[in-house]
């Protein structure tokens, strides 16, 4: 159970949070600025049903009884646990875009 529950936070708080800005990098039709509420809705939707999915899958293929809370803040505020753990991700994301932009100009 333990390395279940590892594996999803590392899918959450790495490997999407790269993807989207692989994505947003390298695929123009797509960029943040031309679509941000695909974007932010696209990515509270991914929130909501993989924060309720990791939530719900233990109870109904292990039996796992998990604590009234858990249950509770993943129906209510799923939408939002992807925007704060990935903010690490997005943080460095763009200040590295920012340096690449301002060593660029100056050439």
């Amino acid at each position: 159970m333990k390395f279940y529950f590892l594996i999803i936070y590392l899918l959450y708080t790495v490997v999407f949070p790269l993807g989207c800005c692989l994505a947003n990098e390298f695929y123009p039709a797509l960029r943040f600025r031309k679509h941000p509420v695909l974007w932010i809705v696209g990515g509270g939707l991914f929130s909501w049903g993989f924060t309720n999915a990791a939530i719900w899958g233990p109870i109904t293929l292990n039996g796992y009884i998990p604590r009234g809370p858990e249950v509770v803040f993943a129906l209510y505020f799923g939408w939002c646990y992807l925007f704060v753990s990935s903010l690490p991700v997005l943080v460095v994301y763009f200040c590295i875009k920012i340096l690449y932009h301002l060593v660029r100009c100056k050439e």
